[in-house]
């Protein structure tokens, strides 16, 4: 984070926030923390999160309530017991503790979305020229260059980083873990609404164009889409593939050069060349 003098304050911005909270390196993305459906005649505590060492993956847990007769089975439906409601997970048995997940998306792909947010995982100190403020703990104020926006293709899309990546990042590089960097936004530019459909070859060109660029595989995982009343109607939890900080890095893009990357790829679809 780069100290900017209050008389900067003005033009900065409240940065994004993260649909699921930052986590330490190496440590979960807890996804769901409640009841859980599927495993006996009635609901039992559990947990999905995305583990995130030594590689990110979707796991979940049950409580010492759970009957251990489910071990019994390869797969178990869980049903995500949700205030929106229930998502169901086709699941994995490790044992009597919980299992894994290879992902499930939840929610309509094809509803109308106003914005879509996504977390970056491992990915350098990429913090784009905008100024960006928020509160301290103990009340006071920190404003840093965090946000990078272009535009392309249609889309807004608005990147910032958490402010306190260089403390994360720092021997990031000496173990297989990895952790949520940065937050993106994807809006349309003329404010319409689309479809979570519309925007996965945005997502998936971003994934690749962004990684090729760092010379390894960073990711934008765990996207979620809001209506326009903010509320939550699409939910994406499959792990996608990404390197170790400390993955050899020949890429070519410098992560301090805000220009090198003002052109995102172009998503490509069906019938596009």
């Amino acid at each position: 984070m780069t100290a900017v003098p209050d008389l900067f304050a003005p033009n900065a911005a409240e940065p994004l926030s993260p649909v699921y909270p930052f986590n330490e390196p190496g440590q979960p993305v807890v996804l769901h923390d409640g009841p859980l459906g599927g495993l006996a005649t009635t609901d039992v505590a559990g947990v999905v999160q995305l583990s995130c060492a030594p590689r990110p993956g979707l796991e979940w847990r049950a409580g010492p309530e759970a009957p251990p007769q489910f071990a019994n089975r390869t797969t178990v439906t869980l049903l995500l017991r949700r205030p929106g409601g229930d998502a169901e997970v086709l699941a994995w048995v490790r044992g009597t503790d919980g299992g894994w997940s290879n992902g499930i998306s939840t929610g309509r792909a094809d509803v109308p979305v106003q914005r879509i947010v996504a977390h970056w995982f491992n990915l350098p100190d990429w913090h784009g020229p905008e100024r960006l403020t928020s509160a301290t703990d103990d009340g006071g104020q920190r404003w840093w260059s965090g946000r990078w926006v272009t535009e392309a293709g249609g889309w807004r899309i608005t990147v910032d980083v958490r402010p306190d990546h260089q403390r994360v990042w720092t021997d990031l590089h000496k173990a297989d873990v990895y952790v949520m960097t940065h937050v993106m936004e994807l809006r349309r530019a003329d404010g319409v609404a689309f479809t979570p459909d519309e925007a996965e070859p945005l997502l998936a060109a971003l994934h690749i164009g962004v990684s090729f660029a760092l010379g390894r595989w960073a990711a934008p995982m765990l996207p979620v889409g809001e209506g326009a009343d903010g509320k939550i109607v699409w939910e994406d939890w499959r792990p996608l593939h990404c390197d170790p900080a400390r993955f050899p890095s020949p890429g070519w893009w410098y992560e301090k050069d805000h220009q090198a990357p003002r052109r995102p790829p172009e998503p490509r679809g069906p019938g596009v060349r």
